[in-house]
This record gives structure tokens, C-alpha cells and sequence, in this order.
């Protein structure tokens, strides 16, 4: 992640990650959990 490549690399992960969580999130009906992750999103 300290060169350029790594670094794009490191945000399709942190994308693929954040895509899953809320489709996870969203199948179990788990609408804290997208608040939670709304929440942390808006304050990074």
C-alpha cells in the first residue's frame, strides 16, 4: 500500500469489503448494522 499500484489495489478491497458488508447487511435485515456502517462511512 506504500506505492501507487498498492494503494489503488488497497481501495478495490476496501470497495469490495464495503459492497459486501451492506449487501450481507441488507439479505439479513440487519438495519443497525447499516446504520453503524453509514455512520463510521460519513465520519472516515
Amino acid at each position: 500500500m506504500l506505492t501507487p499500484e498498492g494503494k489503488k489495489e488497497a481501495n478495490k478491497r476496501y470497495q469490495f469489503i464495503v459492497n459486501f458488508l451492506y449487501t450481507l447487511f441488507e439479505e439479513e435485515g440487519a438495519i443497525d448494522w447499516i446504520n453503524y456502517l453509514n455512520e463510521y462511512l460519513e465520519k472516515k
